[in-house]
């Protein structure tokens, strides 16, 4: 209910580290159809990566990754969607957006169906858009969660992520936050 979630992390090894928040957006039987979601995130000043930052996920009502929003150690932020989760093989895809430690927050938007088409927008802009998936193996997306969820990297400088405006959708595009 707050209007903007923090997650800080110490740093260290993903098997050491999160800090997330989980929603249940689809009860015990999931979300049907296409399922749009919506985060505007930020970095807090001073975060330096040595590996990916893992910011937002969807999972089935098995607890199966559908897809992740993640910042590469470069600061680039990707869509990555395990084999089975979308479609029958690994989606890992750049949004083309380097993410700043203390800079600006940027609003990122996707919009899924699995065996069909998967879209990311950023700020507005459709930075990825894939279709003809086929070969999903998830059930209906439930669990939403955000903040960080892992971190790849080994240093032990803290890191802050902010999010604000998340949502769920399972009719439209979320809108303006």
């Amino acid at each position: 209910n707050d209007p903007e979630l923090t997650a800080t992390i110490a740093g260290g090894a993903n098997d050491v580290d999160s800090a997330y928040a989980t929603d249940d957006a689809g009860g015990a039987g999931g979300l049907t159809g296409r399922v749009y979601t919506r985060t505007v995130f930020r970095l807090g000043g001073g975060a330096s990566l040595e590996g990916g930052l893992y910011l937002l996920q969807l999972d089935d009502i098995n607890g199966n990754v559908v897809y992740e929003l993640y910042i590469n150690k470069l600061g680039t932020l990707r869509l990555l969607s395990p084999a089975g989760g979308l479609g029958s093989t690994v989606i890992n895809e750049s949004t083309g957006l380097d993410v700043a430690a203390g800079g600006p927050p940027h609003v990122v938007e996707v919009s899924a169906l699995r065996n069909d088409s998967v879209a990311v927008r950023v700020d507005g802009d459709t930075r990825v858009n894939v279709t003809g998936l086929s070969g999903a193996q998830t059930g209906n997306p439930r669990h939403l969660h955000v903040g960080i969820l892992q971190y790849t990297g080994t240093g032990t400088s803290p890191i802050t992520a902010y999010h604000a405006d998340v949502g769920v959708s399972s009719s439209d595009w979320l809108g303006a936050p």
